[in-house]
């Protein structure tokens, strides 16, 4: 699988550079001199700082920029200007490969951190839908089955906390925290302890519910 990646890689570089190279050959045919590839490599190298890496994103950028030179020498006027701006757009494409790795890193990180929690937890957003939730939590007898799409607020008896869930939306409103409160989940008996810790997620700010069990030795 290692190995593929880089030939899928190349694969679809020498497909956008043909494609590129088709497009300015079919418009010159039908309208004469029209240079589309300085934008087109821009608009190629934007979608592949999306997808791939910054190592991959700087193998692109010369082979675009040298695209663009020889593409349209002989029709424009500033061929070397023109290329520049691939180059630049270029530079900006690698930026932003290196800040999607980076954020890739640091999701990566908070979520070695979640799944190495001994207590179980849940991850929701601001209308109360679950994101995500904890193997721990699907494994006990008051989870039994995966929540993600659910609603937080149908997982706990609030029957009693009316106010929690107006709670709850302030503090996405507003940027308020919410004070841990006792919690009971509709299938069990047992209390737990949540606290709210607010997380940068790619979907939005979320907000991580750690449960800790009530006098878990009690009968």
């Amino acid at each position: 699988m290692a190995r593929l990646y880089p030939f899928r890689f190349f694969l679809i570089l020498l497909v956008l550079l043909a494609l590129v190279v088709g497009v300015e050959l079919s418009i010159s045919r039908l309208f004469g001199d029209q240079t589309l590839t300085p934008l087109l490599s821009l608009v190629v190298l934007a979608g592949l700082a999306y997808f791939f890496s910054f190592r991959q994103v700087l193998l692109a950028v010369p082979l675009f920029t040298c695209l663009s030179y020889f593409m349209i020498r002989d029709s424009s006027q500033y061929p070397l200007v023109r290329s520049s701006t691939v180059l630049v757009g270029g530079i900006v494409a690698l930026w932003a490969a290196k800040q999607r790795s980076r954020l890739s890193s640091q999701i990566e990180e908070v979520e070695a951190v979640l799944q190495s929690l001994p207590v179980p937890w849940i991850l929701s957003d601001a209308s109360g839908v679950i994101t995500r939730h904890s193997g721990k939590l699907v494994e006990s007898p008051e989870g039994g089955r995966d929540l993600v799409g659910t609603s937080f607020f149908s997982y706990f008896n609030l029957t009693a906390k009316k106010d929690f869930i107006r709670s709850y939306m302030d503090s996405f409103d507003r940027d308020l925290s919410l004070p841990a409160i006792n919690l009971n989940p509709v299938h069990s008996l047992k209390t737990y302890l949540v606290a709210f810790v607010f997380l940068s997620q790619k979907g939005g700010r979320q907000v991580l519910s750690v449960l800790q069990e009530e006098n878990p030795g009690t009968p």
